[in-house]
This record gives structure tokens, sequence and C-alpha cells, in this order.
């Protein structure tokens, strides 16, 4: 009886002395600024949502996010890296794509900014959420951030990206009816005529994506030549 108290203490002991010395959850952190064009963070272990916020805040852009991807958490130390390069590693490993506009300055001056950013997981459909603080005021709608683009580039590609998300939308309207509709009663062969359809429709999505992705590089690579930009 006693060897067996013994070893009850021994297995006690050992537990709580296992459960103290668990190392306990990393903090979160999010520190993070824009300079002109140039962008540095240090995050540690903070879910991308609220990394995005951050930036939202930071630099005035609406920021689109695949809901299934807020809570994926970014650790990452940034200094004085272009910012769009910067947004890149800070969605990374999922995909981002950034919409620059113009605006004049109080001097008179063009200059582009970032007015719309969007971090989604290629090759899958999502439902987007638009991420920025409490503080932080509505972004411009569609209609009027395109009124304030005066390059026809920035415009065309604007007017791709915008489209394609709402080509998407419609898409996952339709996908999400099919699937209600196959979750309900019916024969065998209506269901087998919806799940053709759904296939139908999930295909269609990966092919919008990838179509907007091979159309976004062609633009890109077009302007990059026309302007001598390398």
């Amino acid at each position: 009886m006693r060897s067996v108290c013994a070893v009850s203490i021994f297995f006690i002991c050992l537990s709580a002395a296992v459960f103290f010395c668990e190392p306990a959850p990393a903090a979160e952190t999010v520190s993070l600024s824009v300079n002109g064009k140039m962008l540095s963070a240090d995050v540690h272990n903070t879910p991308l949502k609220k990394v995005l916020a951050k930036l939202s805040a930071e630099c005035g852009a609406a920021v689109y996010l695949d809901e299934s991807l807020q809570d994926k958490t970014v650790s990452i130390k940034l200094e004085n890296e272009p910012i769009e390069n910067a947004i890149k590693r800070l969605a990374a490993p999922y995909n981002s794509a950034v919409i620059f506009s113009q605006r004049q300055t109080s001097s008179g001056e063009k200059e582009f900014y970032i007015s719309n950013i969007k971090v989604f997981e290629s090759g899958k459909g999502g439902n987007y959420v638009n991420v920025n603080l409490p503080d932080t005021p509505p972004a411009d709608s569609p209609g009027e951030v395109r009124k304030q683009i005066k390059d026809p580039w920035v415009r065309d590609v604007f007017d791709m990206l915008i489209n394609s998300v709402e080509e998407e939308s419609r898409i996952k309207e339709d996908i999400s009816r099919l699937e209600s509709d196959l979750a309900g009663t019916g024969t065998e062969d209506e269901k087998r005529k919806l799940r053709e359809e759904l296939s139908q429709k999930k295909e269609l999505l990966r092919e919008l994506d990838k179509k907007t992705r091979l159309e976004l590089e062609e633009k890109e690579k077009a302007l990059r030549l026309e302007r001598g930009i390398k």
C-alpha cells in the first residue's frame, strides 16, 4: 500500500512539474509603419486579420481578406521594404493583389497610392471580409475610387479586378444555392444533376482565379515593357 501511495505521489508531482514547466503561449505583437513607399514591420504570432487591419490604418487602403485566413498567424520582421513587396511578404504564403490609384497632392502634383488590397488563397474560392480597425474611416466605394484614377493602365487593371470579384461573388452564390439544394430532399436523378452543376461551378471558379492571375501578369509585363521598367 505504501508503495502504491509513493508511486501515486511521484506521478502527481511529475504532472505538476510538467504543467508548471510548459511554456506560456507566445504573445501577439504587431508594429507596422509606412514611410513614403517603404514599409517596416515587426510582427510576432499575430492573426493575419489584425496585421492587415493595422496595414489598412497605416496606408489608408481598403483590405479584403478571405475569411478562412483571418486567424492564420504571422511572424515576420521587415526593415524599409518597398511597400508592394512588403505586402506580399506579410501575406505569404497566400496570394495578394495590390491596386494602385492616382491622386493629386496639395501642391498639385500627381502621385500613386495603394487604394485596395486583396489577400486570398490561390485556386480556392472564399468569402471576403473588409478588414479595418474600429476607428478607421470607411474606405471609398469602388466607383468613387475609380473616379480618382487618372492613369489608363491603372484604371484598366482596377476594372479587371473589380469585374473578377463581382463574377466570383456570383459564382459563389450559385455554389451556395446548389449545395443547399443538394442537402435537401430530391430524387437520385435530381441530386446527380445538382452534383454535376455544382462541379461545373467549382471548376468555373478555379478557372476564373487562374484567368485573373494570368491577365494581371500579362498587363504588368506590358506596362513594364511600355514604360521601360525592369
